[in-house]
C-alpha cells in the first residue's frame, strides 16, 4: 500500500512538472517570435521589403527548429496554423503586397499569442 502511494506521489508530481515546464516553454517561445514578427512589421511600415522578407524567413527558420519541441504539448493544428501564417507571409512580402502582409501579420500574431492560451490550466482547455 506504501507503495501505491508512492507511485501515485511521483506520477503527480511529474505531471505537475511537465505541465508547468510546457506553459514555460510555450510562452517563451511565443514572446520570442512575437517579437521577430513585430521586426517585420516594422520592416514592412518603412517600406524595407528585402529586409522584412529576410526576417521572416528566419523567423520562420525558428519557428521549424521550435516547433518539434512545441508539438509533444501542444496540438498539431496549432502549429500548423502558425506555420500557414508565416509561409503565407513569406509570399506577400514578397511581392510587396501591403495589405496583404498586414493581415498575414495580424494572423501570425493572433497565431502566436492563442499557443500559450492553449496551455493555460483551464476548464475550456480540459473539455
Amino acid at each position: 500500500m506504501r507503495f501505491k502511494g508512492w507511485v501515485i506521489s511521483v506520477s503527480l508530481l511529474t505531471v505537475l512538472a511537465l505541465g508547468s515546464f510546457s506553459l514555460i516553454h510555450v510562452g517563451h517561445v511565443s514572446e520570442v517570435m512575437l517579437v521577430g514578427l513585430d521586426e517585420v512589421r516594422t520592416f514592412v511600415s518603412h517600406g524595407d521589403w528585402q529586409r522584412a522578407e529576410a526576417r521572416a524567413n528566419t523567423l520562420h527558420e525558428d519557428w521549424h527548429r521550435r516547433r518539434a519541441w512545441l508539438q509533444l504539448f501542444i496540438s498539431h493544428r496549432d502549429t500548423d496554423m502558425v506555420d500557414m501564417t508565416l509561409v503565407r507571409l513569406i509570399a506577400t512580402l514578397s511581392i510587396e503586397d501591403p495589405l496583404g502582409a498586414a493581415l498575414e501579420i495580424a494572423d501570425a500574431d493572433t497565431s502566436l499569442r492563442n499557443l500559450p492560451s492553449r496551455e493555460t490550466p483551464a476548464i475550456h482547455n480540459v473539455l
